[in-house]
């Protein structure tokens, strides 16, 4: 049988305190919340297809998919890298000749992609289902500044750094 982990809020004998997301069943809800994500991202992506003319006509959007598409090649300003992500789709629609409907419903989707992509390797790849949460959490609660802001690096530079951070925790758990 396997041994359920304790939670210690004192540190004593040189032992660790462990994290509160050990207790017996907290795992398996944060599992079934995890299942439900899914749903929410969905929904995510159904009104970013909805709303993509809201999403992709804005400033920096409509800039960048007038370089994509003029240019033929990633629009990076000021060395942000990372845009290179979220331009791909519309890149490869560009590249492949498809309509410019399509291409910016691509751009729009790509954005729940990008951070569907984060929450599944959390969840699914990695079993971290409480960092997959905070992805999902992070998606829900800026989507009131961020939905039509979508060109946004804050949240995903987070999303990002939630990936290394679960990548580096089930490293650290497994030493331990």
């Amino acid at each position: 049988q396997k041994k359920e982990k304790k939670f210690s809020v004192l540190m004593s004998k040189g032992k660790i305190a462990k994290d509160i997301l050990y207790l017996p069943g907290i795992k398996s809800m944060y599992r079934r919340l995890y299942f439900i994500g899914i749903i929410a991202y969905i929904i995510l992506l159904i009104l970013s297809l909805l709303f993509y003319k809201e999403r992709t006509i804005f400033l920096d959007m409509a800039f960048n998919l007038f370089y994509i598409i003029n240019k033929g090649g990633f629009a990076i300003q000021i060395y942000r890298f990372g845009d290179i992500l979220s331009q791909l789709p519309p890149f490869l629609a560009a590249r492949a000749g498809l309509h410019l409907d399509t291409i910016f419903q691509l751009y729009s989707a790509g954005f729940v992609a990008f951070y569907f992509t984060a929450f599944f390797i959390c969840g699914s790849i990695l079993k971290r289902y409480d960092f997959a949460l905070v992805i999902l959490l992070l998606n829900l609660l800026f989507a009131s500044d961020s939905f039509y802001w979508m060109l946004s690096q804050l949240p995903q530079a987070i999303a990002i750094l939630i990936v290394i951070f679960a990548m580096v925790s089930g490293k650290q758990i497994q030493s331990i």
